[in-house]
C-alpha cells in the first residue's frame, strides 16, 4: 500500500485555524478526541484529521493517514486572543 505525503507545512510556524468539525472552533475542548480541523497554508485550505488532547495551554494532535490510520505528525493547537486559534506543526512525536 503507497503512502500519500500530506502538504508540506513549516515546523513552527502557526497556521490559522479555519474550523473544527466543520464549526467555528469555540474553545480548545473542540479539538480533543477524534476530530478534523481545517488550516489556511500560503499555498490553500488543508484538512488535517487525527486524535487531540489537552496538553498544558494547547491541544496535542496527532495527525492520522486517512487511509491507514497511522501517525503522519503531531500539531499543537493553540488559542490568543490576538491570532485566535492556531495549529503548529511539531516535530517531537
Amino acid at each position: 500500500m503507497s503512502f500519500i505525503s500530506p502538504m508540506p507545512v513549516a515546523s513552527g510556524k502557526p497556521y490559522p485555524v479555519v474550523d473544527v468539525d466543520d464549526r467555528a472552533p469555540a474553545s480548545l475542548d473542540d479539538f480533543v478526541g477524534d476530530r478534523a480541523f481545517n488550516i489556511t497554508t500560503d499555498a490553500a485550505t488543508s484538512r488535517v484529521h487525527g486524535v487531540g488532547r489537552i496538553c498544558g495551554d494547547a491541544v496535542r494532535f496527532v495527525e492520522k493517514d486517512a487511509g491507514a490510520s497511522k501517525d503522519v505528525r503531531v500539531w499543537l493547537v493553540r488559542w490568543s486572543r490576538t491570532d485566535g486559534f492556531t495549529a503548529e506543526e511539531s516535530a517531537a512525536f
